[in-house]
């Protein structure tokens, strides 16, 4: 069952360094190790396929260089943020970057917040700590020592106010180098699986009340009388639902010139007695017994997706 509405995510970010960016270049830009995204003129995305699965997504792009130069820019391809305290978080993987189909080598960024958005990335190098190492945390941060754990130091704003537990938020980027040939197309394909958020199988009402995020009132559109319907199906035999949650950051589209020219979403929920419940401001076409389709052109996506894939 899908949501009429819903609201999508994809992009690539562009990313603003030094003079290697020129003028009207869509750009993000580094600023006390905080990645900011910045619009670009003069580069649009002519179509997007983007296809999500729990288990693969896919991202095709055909880019235009409208201008007269080339032009040069950093790019940044977002992945989801990661809440420390989720339950079984898992990273993405096989992660792959294809320019006019040759397989390209990103480099991987990694941003790490407070709840509120401050940036602590330098900080927590300063203290000592590796990503690896806090990220080790994501389930066990509960402090022995108020300041520390094991050698480390641990700053009073990393944590959740009246708990002990820390309070942070971890972003990972993928970067490379890109060239814009002056009134040319570029074909960038990314490929990989998806991060996303599960646990032992519950109610419906226990994994929307465990996963709200930062918004208290977030349910992939899925009203109360819906979740007591699903739940009602649950019978002592079945301790609860299946769950993957996975998000997809669309909206940083809007900084390149325009709007989607073409775009196509496609959401396989994978095995058909499978559910799938998400917000989108569209109509979701059934294709297969698995498979959602949207297609739209000048599409100006407005919010990030979120998707909540249940199976009994």
């Amino acid at each position: 069952m899908v949501s009429q509405k819903y609201h999508f995510l994809l992009t690539i970010l562009v990313w603003l360094t030094a003079l290697n960016v020129m003028a009207n270049d869509t750009a993000y830009g580094s600023r006390n190790g905080t990645i900011e995204l910045l619009q670009t003129k003069d580069i649009s995305i002519e179509y997007e396929i983007l296809y999500i699965s729990p288990t693969l997504i896919t991202v095709d792009y055909l880019f235009k260089n409208k201008s007269n130069q080339d032009i040069t820019v950093d790019v940044a391809f977002p992945m989801p943020p990661a809440y420390f305290g989720m339950s079984d978080y898992n990273p993405v993987k096989n992660y792959s970057l294809y320019i006019n189909n040759k397989e390209v080598s990103p480099i991987l960024k990694s941003i790490f917040k407070t709840k509120s958005g401050v940036d602590i990335t330098e900080e927590m190098i300063g203290y000592g700590w590796t990503k690896t190492e806090l990220m080790e945390y994501i389930e066990e941060s509960y402090l022995s020592n108020g300041s520390y754990i094991g050698a480390h130091k641990i700053s009073p704003r990393w944590i959740i106010e009246d708990s002990v537990s820390l309070g942070l938020i971890i972003q990972d980027y993928y970067t490379w180098t890109q060239t814009f040939p002056a009134g040319e197309l570029i074909h960038i394909k990314h490929q990989y699986e998806p991060s996303y958020t599960s646990g032992v199988p519950r109610s419906v009402g226990e994994i929307l009340k465990s996963f709200s995020y930062d918004n208290d009132n977030f349910n992939f559109c899925l009203e109360s009388d819906k979740q007591i319907e699903l739940d009602s199906k649950l019978d002592k035999d079945h301790q609860g639902y299946e769950y993957a949650i996975v998000d997809y950051i669309l909206t940083t589209a809007n900084n390149w010139d325009g709007p989607i020219k073409h775009f196509n979403l496609i959401i396989d929920k994978s095995n058909k007695d499978s559910l799938v419940f998400l917000c989108f401001d569209g109509k979701l076409k059934r294709e297969t017994p698995t498979q959602f389709s949207f297609n739209a052109i000048d599409f100006i996506p407005k919010e990030d997706l979120s998707i909540l894939f249940l199976k009994r």
